[in-house]
């Protein structure tokens, strides 16, 4: 559980309670999931995801983590104390999460996570994807940090949303022969039933007389029993 609503990603309000150890009950407003930077004993940094993290506005500057949660999710999670430290550890033996005793509580280790000058791709995504033309320094009064645009950069997402669809040219030729070329099609499934009772229907329409016929069915694996004509 935390205080940091900040923290929580994918946020679901939820109101509860939570008893404390000394038997005083807080208020919990909400859940979700929080990542961390994991820093294990060896040195190793991993990403770890904790879920269903309660959000309890009253908690205090702290974040606690449950034991009793962790065993819960039924994943063979044991737990390892040596001296001054505490580890979390997987099925196989590995570890997950480091605790180290300072004051009288385990606190996790993490890395964490320093801030970056931002880049130019980061610039056009957080200014709606302008046109280089108007990414420059001299177009905003309040910021001289863009960079200069890379070279032979492009921008994929402005690229696939501008991008079209090219309509085929109709096909004008016809077969010869009756049943040389037979189109199909298969339709559902819907949100009401017919008045036979189908979830779906098929199509076949033939090139030569555009003669066509259609067939309800109640699931797709009906349609290799439909006739390709009758």
């Amino acid at each position: 559980m935390t205080n940091n609503l900040d923290l929580l990603i994918n946020f679901q309000p939820e109101k509860g309670t939570v008893r404390l150890g000394d038997d005083s009950v807080i208020e919990s407003c909400g859940r979700g999931t929080v990542k961390i930077l994991a820093k294990t004993s060896d040195g190793q940094v991993t990403p770890v995801y904790l879920q269903r993290v309660l959000w309890v506005p009253e908690l205090g500057c702290c974040s606690l983590l449950s034991w009793r949660a962790i065993v819960s999710l039924g994943k063979g999670f044991s737990l390892r104390s040596s001296g001054g430290d505490m580890n979390v550890l997987r099925e196989n033996k590995t570890e997950v999460i480091w605790g180290k005793l300072e004051d009288q509580e385990y606190v996790v280790q993490e890395e964490k996570e320093l801030a970056r000058k931002m880049t130019y791709q980061d610039w056009h995504e957080a200014l709606g994807h302008p046109s280089p033309n108007y990414l420059k320094n001299d177009k905003y009064s309040n910021t001289s940090t863009i960079p200069s645009i890379p070279k032979d950069w492009q921008c994929e997402t402005c690229i696939t949303s501008k991008s079209t669809k090219r309509k085929p040219e109709p096909n004008t030729k016809r077969c010869d022969t009756p049943f040389e070329l037979i189109y199909s099609d298969l339709s559902g499934k819907f949100s009401q039933q017919s008045f036979g009772n189908s979830w779906y229907y098929i199509t076949f329409i033939e090139d030569c007389t555009r003669y066509a016929w259609i067939y309800h069915i109640n699931a797709k694996s009906d349609t290799v029993k439909v006739p390709v004509y009758p």
